[in-house]
């Protein structure tokens, strides 16, 4: 549990850190864009379905290489300037124009230390701005600080913005290819493709705006977690996230904020694929003070039996404990010992705790859950 609950969240301030790199810099103003309807459109290609042999064609990895186009220092700093005054820092070492384009080697873009100082640097990052749509690829090493958590990124990766009339935001998109997401000199973690799509939603509902997140990361390693419940390979964990912001006024500060109220933030869908775990359901999401994942799920899980004697066999529960949950499960199970049942799994104080006060048994402690933010 343990490994899963860190990797889910820190993917999703991974992906959402970077999609804030381009949002804050878009054209339409805050105020005008939250209070609009969004007509919905069909999803725009991202940059990241373009062929890889496309990308590093279009994105040189050396600055020789991308000495070969031409210098396109306006147009750059024309492209940087929304960014500044959204209170960002913004530098490349060299900027050329390419095939319509501009390629960045060099790419460094900084937060401010008042909203949780971060930092993105990436060797190489091909920058777009056609009608409709702006986006960023990046391959090559990259780097991605937030607050005392510094990352190592590796792979192919890609943020769209989609824009509607009036240059309303309709859509933002983060994906990427082979990535790994490296802290200090530790094993990376591994993730085959991982996507991460913000869709605005009405601004008349529930009396605001909100914003849809949906998260998809498939065919996951975990360095170390080979000896832990559900080994070190997860298939699929997706999530669909409402978050009461408009994502035309996401900026950094209120990333966070957003993120730091559990109740608020609502999962309007889970589902895991983990081992011998294969779980969906619903619940809500957020921050604790010590940057630890917080918040309740509600979950069906097949095999229930099973998945508890994983984690039994990794960290044994209290015997006693244990013996109430299955005389309650397997009166529950009945005939069909491979069911689906219903479970209630708390986020709280920095453990995931698997209440059992609707079958009159004692809680079980599945595993800690480490901070992936540091405080402050």
């Amino acid at each position: 549990m343990r490994p899963a609950l860190f990797i889910g969240g820190a993917l999703v301030t991974v992906a959402v850190a970077a999609a804030v790199v381009v949002i804050v810099g878009g054209g339409a103003d805050d105020t005008v864009a939250e209070n609009s309807e969004v007509a919905a459109r069909p999803a725009a290609p991202t940059a990241i379905d373009r062929p890889a042999t496309d990308v590093v064609a279009a994105a040189p990895a050396t600055a020789p290489a991308a000495a070969a186009g031409v210098r396109a220092d306006a147009e750059f700093e024309a492209w940087a300037a929304p960014l500044r005054a959204a209170g960002l820092d913004v530098s490349a070492d060299s900027v050329v124009a390419q095939g319509g384009e501009m390629v960045a080697t060099g790419l460094a873009i900084a937060g401010p230390e008042s909203a949780r100082g971060w930092r993105w640097f990436a060797e190489t990052a091909v920058i777009g701005d056609a009608a409709g749509a702006t986006s960023i690829r990046s391959t090559g090493a990259q780097t991605l600080a937030l607050g005392d958590l510094d990352l190592t990124l590796g792979g192919t990766m890609a943020i769209t913005v989609e824009r509607g009339a009036d240059d309303v935001v309709t859509a933002l998109s983060f994906e990427a290819n082979s990535l790994s997401v490296a802290q200090g000199d530790g094993l990376p973690t591994r993730v085959g493709q991982l996507s991460l799509r913000l869709s605005p939603g009405d601004a008349g509902v529930a009396g605001g705006s909100r914003t849809s997140v949906q998260l998809r990361a498939t065919d996951v390693v975990l360095p170390g977690a080979e000896r832990s419940a559900l080994g070190p390979e997860i298939d699929l964990v997706a999530a669909v996230i409402d978050i009461d912001r408009s994502a035309t006024a996401l900026h950094w500060a209120d990333v966070l904020g957003a993120l730091s109220a559990p109740a608020s933030q609502r999962l309007a869908s889970i589902e895991l694929r983990w081992g011998v775990v294969d779980a969906t359901g619903e619940g809500t999401m957020g921050l604790d003070a010590e940057g630890r994942l917080a918040g309740t799920l509600s979950l069906a899980v097949p095999e229930p039996l099973t998945v508890l004697d994983a984690f039994h066999a990794a960290a044994p529960f209290d015997r006693a404990a244990l013996a109430q949950f299955y005389a309650a499960l397997l009166a529950e199970l009945g005939p069909d010992p491979a069911a689906a049942l219903a479970f209630v799994v708390d986020l709280e104080g920095g453990r995931a705790v698997l209440r059992g006060a609707s079958r009159d048994a004692d809680d079980l402690v599945l595993g800690g859950i480490p901070p992936f933010l540091a405080p402050g």
